[in-house]
């Protein structure tokens, strides 16, 4: 075992160090639990006192060279307390996502959560995995419903959720006060406590509270002629215009606001393919990303039409609609482009200032007897992900064209028969069959020939050995093996169905990757911007109806599959 220092990093995987417990930095993604738990903490620091650290905490490495704790953090405080001078650490190579879907195992997947610890931990949860509220269940070992139930919770204040915490409100009056603007939740509370009102008192109190429809979000029309609006009241009774009118009817209300929101997510949905509400997103999972902070290149080539862009769209109560477009979801990969970005950025600047003479000048590297240095090459710009269903669709257009283009290759069939024979006769691997058909395709008949005979050739052609495999597999395999690619691109053409796979912005870059948007504009330099401008449908219908020759171009989401 050795002691290290911060200066001093670990290069491998994983390894042990004895460290100062004060030298290890709290998580960066956030302390995950509301409190601790101070008769349960006294216990730990008891027993660290009479054993010592039984099971060493994680950490991993800064940028800055020093140890950020991913979990361990009460263990390393009751170190602290008892005075320990060194702790063992397990110190492994974590990425963010590696490193928060650590840190949340170990401190919200457990039995002794509080309710409110419960709330807390089912927002992390479905943060972490995007939005995907069965996937956050399954991880917590909880159902659907108690996720759900959970979730009805989070658009709480602090105050609410700090006042449910330490028992001083139940879960009813919380989930009343929820659906309030976090002001008048903060009020409402004070009422509740200093008036003990029941879940039903409260309930009955906010029915009748006046909603300001300066903070409507939908289009308020309906709202001019209605008893409920008090601007109404005014008038009839003689008195002076209210210019802060109010709606009596929260129900009425909270259903235009959500007739508004749903309306707002498909139409980001067509934009971004993925739309996250605010109350599923935590702010540390998520970075902006323009062209600003990873650079033209990488944004217009690799994030534009990335699965991981989402729109994230406010649903928290007097905050509906609000739109922060353009966010990443890989925080990885947000930073390694952002990383390197900067760094083409100092290049380019140290390039710049030798090109002026603000360095000083030098002899050649040779003369003075140094080594020379090179400028390192930017890195390629990280390729955009598509979608599943994207791909999915793209995976059954080149089944369909393996069909086709197959039908009349006696070389492919017979090789097919052969993997076929060999997957049920010799017990070849079906997750080997691609490779070995793609082995066989290249052959020569002659050579097939003498592997197979006609009457084999005959029983396969039944189709009765490949069961259910993946056809894609063998026809992707089989355009592989005899060559066919560029004939397989040349036979893909745009469908309304298949271009509907694709966001808006999705289907920008297929007509920037084609030059269809140069073509349409040759007339009408506006003519593209016009088109793409219309909702995802029309957009959809113009691209196939245009006289545009497709014949050289495959998306990359096709061509990558081959």
């Amino acid at each position: 075992m050795t002691v290290a220092s911060p200066a001093e990093p670990q290069t491998t995987n994983k390894s042990i160090i004895s460290i100062p417990p004060s030298e290890l930095r709290d998580f960066k993604g956030g302390n995950t639990r509301r409190k601790r738990v101070q008769k349960s903490f006294a216990e730990l620091v008891e027993s660290v006192r009479i054993s010592g650290i039984i099971q060493s905490p994680v950490a991993r490495l800064s940028d800055d060279g020093g140890y950020e704790l991913v979990v361990g953090h009460n263990r390393r405080d009751a170190a602290i307390e008892v005075g320990l001078e060194t702790i063992d650490v397990e110190v492994r190579q974590l990425s963010d996502r590696e490193a928060l879907a650590m840190h949340l195992d170990e401190n919200l997947v457990r039995e002794d959560l509080s309710f409110v610890d419960q709330v807390d931990a089912a927002k992390r949860w479905v943060s972490f995995f995007q939005g995907d509220r069965e996937s956050a269940a399954k991880r917590m070992s909880w159902s659907l419903k108690q996720l759900n139930e959970r979730m009805e919770l989070v658009n709480c204040s602090d105050r609410v959720m700090d006042a449910l915490d330490n028992g001083e409100i139940a879960a009813g009056h919380a989930l009343v006060l929820s659906t309030m603007p976090e002001k008048l939740q903060n009020g409402s509370l004070q009422t509740v406590i200093k008036e003990k009102l029941t879940v039903a008192d409260l309930r009955k109190r906010a029915s009748k509270v006046r909603i300001p429809l300066a903070v409507a979000k939908f289009d308020k029309t309906d709202c001019q002629g209605c008893k409920h609006n008090s601007e109404l009241q005014a008038g009839l009774f003689g008195t002076d215009s209210n210019d802060d009118a109010t709606c009596s009817n929260a129900t009425c209300f909270k259903q235009k606001t959500q007739a508004h929101l749903a309306d707002k997510y498909k139409s980001l949905e067509e934009k971004f393919g993925k739309v996250l509400f605010v109350t599923e997103s935590i702010s540390s999972d998520r970075n902006t990303v323009v062209a600003e902070n990873v650079g033209d290149k990488q944004f217009n080539s690799g994030c534009v039409g990335c699965a991981d862009r989402a729109a994230l769209l406010d649903d928290r109560p007097g905050k509906e609609g609000t739109v922060f477009e353009s966010q990443c979801l890989n925080i990885d990969c947000f930073n390694s482009c952002a990383a390197t970005f900067k760094q083409e950025q100092k290049q380019a600047q140290t390039t710049e200032e030798a090109k002026v003479g603000v360095s000083e000048p030098t002899t050649s590297a040779t003369e003075k007897g140094t080594k020379a240095t090179t400028t390192k090459q930017p890195k390629t710009a990280v390729a955009y992900q598509p979608s599943n269903v994207v791909i999915e669709h793209h995976k059954a257009e080149i089944v369909d064209f393996g069909r086709d283009f197959f039908a009349t290759h006696e070389g492919f069939r017979l090789a097919l028969a052969i993997a076929s024979i060999e997957h049920t006769v010799t017990g070849i691997k079906g997750d080997a069959l691609p490779e070995r058909i793609k082995a066989l395709a290249s052959k020569s008949k002659q050579e097939l020939f003498q592997l197979l005979s006609s009457t084999l050739t005959d029983a396969i052609a039944k189709g009765s050995m490949f069961g259910s495999y993946n056809p894609f597999s063998l026809f992707s395999s089989g355009i592989k093996g005899v060559d066919a690619k560029e004939k397989a691109i040349q036979a893909w053409t745009p469908t309304e169905k298949g271009l509907k796979t694709y966001t808006i912005e999705g289907v920008k870059h297929l007509c920037a990757d084609s030059g269809f948007d140069k073509a349409i504009n040759a007339d009408n330099d506006k003519a593209f911007s016009k088109l793409s401008g219309k909702g995802k449908g029309d957009f959809v219908k113009g691209v196939i109806n245009a006289d545009f020759d497709w014949s050289s171009f495959a998306p990359k989401a096709f061509s990558d599959l081959l």
